[in-house]
């Protein structure tokens, strides 16, 4: 493989598995919906340079840390900031 011919971005998806930032959103929310369904509606994902940050409200404190997980299991995910808040 070389990186001159199909891009860097390209090149390092192939070799390391890492994913452009678009790509991680939207598998940290299509991860995040599979695993809660409708109780996400409430939660937001944004990234940048591969660091997700998660936002919103949840009802339980699991789903504040399952959350995290979830993200942390996307490939190319450097590290995740969680800013969920908790609705008692």
């Amino acid at each position: 493989m070389k990186a001159t011919s199909m891009g860097l971005k390209n090149f390092l998806r192939q070799l390391f598995g890492v994913l452009p930032d678009a790509e991680i959103a939207a598998a940290v929310e299509q991860r995040l919906v599979d695993a809660f369904g409708d109780r996400v509606s409430d939660l937001e994902v944004t990234v940048s340079d591969r660091q997700v940050v998660l936002t919103g409200r949840c009802r339980d404190i699991a789903i504040k840390q399952r959350a995290m997980t979830e993200a942390l299991s996307i490939t190319g995910v450097r590290g995740v900031i969680n800013e969920i808040r908790v609705d008692l």
